[in-house]
């Protein structure tokens, strides 16, 4: 194997850890929900936190701040979701769609960290690193499947970079 092919299986390996962790994490966030609504336990550190704040701010569960009717949690949660399923989905066929999965996880990531500090539920408590941790584990390795993809473009079938003779 010579660099170029080396290279061009480097990329591809980075793509597929990208679309793999994000699907990951919707397949625990699937799980989340489930668990959520059948046991009523809401600790589950490995999911979507905007799918968690919905469930937290929600009549679903009064203990909580109960603000949200379940009709707009129900929509906010299928809509979130649908989405990020459908970026995953597409991404196996048109890697482009990562640049959506990145975006929508990345902005779940600042959304969670806006949560988590600002001591919006409760203080910031020592659990809450995991989530922090795990977040920043799959947004780094759709960092490296959208670097992987921007290489990729660059790169031509022989691997040779295009724009050069």
């Amino acid at each position: 194997m010579d660099k170029n092919e080396f290279t061009l299986k480097r990329i591809q390996t980075d793509i597929k850890s990208a679309q793999g962790a994000m699907a990951m994490s919707l397949i625990l966030t699937l799980i989340y929900i489930i668990k959520a609504i059948f046991s009523k336990n809401l600790n589950f550190y490995f999911s979507f936190y905007t799918v968690e704040f919905l469930l937290k701010d929600s009549e679903f569960f009064p203990e909580f701040k109960g603000a949200l009717p379940k009709a707009a949690v129900v929509v906010g949660i299928l809509a979130f979701m649908g989405l990020a399923i459908a970026f995953t989905a597409l991404s196996q066929k048109k890697p482009g769609f990562l640049y959506g999965c990145l975006a929508l996880y990345g902005f779940d990531t600042v959304f969670m960290l806006g949560g988590k500090l600002s001591g919006f539920f409760s203080p910031l408590a020592q659990e809450d690193f995991i989530d922090i941790i795990v977040h920043a584990f799959i947004l780094t390795f759709l960092i490296i499947g959208v670097v992987a993809l921007v290489k990729q473009k660059r790169t031509d079938v022989t691997g040779t970079k295009t724009g050069q003779s």
